[in-house]
């Protein structure tokens, strides 16, 4: 992803095919075939930061040639890259959120990754990602992570620009903005899809009791959590 600036990608998607030239801007994310040759660099004098996550999921396919890395779509991308930010967030009571997936890249190893952006004094829902572990980088703004394992107490890191929180598969956690601005993460999962569950989820199929039971963690905490994100919601139908 192009945290801020811009800077021109290009990519030999095989030995001796022809180059293909992409700018990207801030808010831009990319994804690159592990077949492919590719570098950046900057646009004239301009300086890009650039967040990188290398390393890719199990692949489904070893041909990327199955998808055409021509071909445009209404997000401006051409196989390759995405431009998120021009793509519609999803409000939440708690800030808001985008969701990117494998399938907007031509790249058969390509993950999936969610723009987080959580308002000052509030808190994501404790939620699960069954299907893969999550890497939280912390972009704008100062906040935590508080992770619920099961069978011992809740774990915190503290976040700023540039920490880095790591939730293994199938591990609650929430997001909350300390701050008086608004905080951004970039999550990146190891899947070629964006699953969550939440608690609210979850209770509406269980009971309070039987959620801390199986976590290991107090009845009040669950109930706590609950009822800030049942507060959350009634404050953002209000405004």
């Amino acid at each position: 992803m192009i945290v801020s600036g811009s800077a021109i990608l290009e990519i030999e998607p095989r030995k001796g095919e022809a180059q293909l030239r992409d700018l990207l801007r801030a808010g831009d994310v990319w994804s690159v075939p592990a077949t492919a040759n590719a570098w950046f660099h900057c646009c004239e004098d301009q300086a890009a930061s650039v967040i990188a996550f290398i390393g890719g999921r199990e692949a489904n396919t070893s041909d990327p040639g199955l998808c055409n890395p021509f071909a445009d779509d209404t997000q401006g991308g051409s196989g390759f890259h995405h431009r998120l930010m021009a793509q519609p967030a999803l409000d939440r009571p708690w800030g808001s959120l985008r969701v990117v997936e494998a399938d907007a890249f031509c790249d058969p190893d390509a993950l999936s990754a969610a723009l987080i952006e959580v308002s000052p004094s509030s808190q994501t829902d404790l939620h699960w990602h069954l299907n893969t572990a999550v890497w939280s980088i912390c972009l704008e703004g100062e906040g935590s992570l508080t992770q619920v394992p099961a069978g011992i107490s809740p774990q915190t890191t503290f976040l700023k620009p540039g920490q880095v929180g790591h939730v293994p598969r199938a591990e609650g956690y929430y997001l909350r903005n300390d701050g008086q601005t608004m905080l951004t993460v970039l999550e990146i999962f190891r899947s070629d899809h964006y699953h969550d569950l939440s608690l609210h989820e979850w209770l509406a199929a269980s009971s309070v009791e039987s959620i801390a039971a199986h976590l290991c963690v107090d009845v009040g905490m669950i109930a706590r959590l609950s009822h800030a994100g049942e507060t959350q919601g009634r404050l953002s139908t209000r405004l």
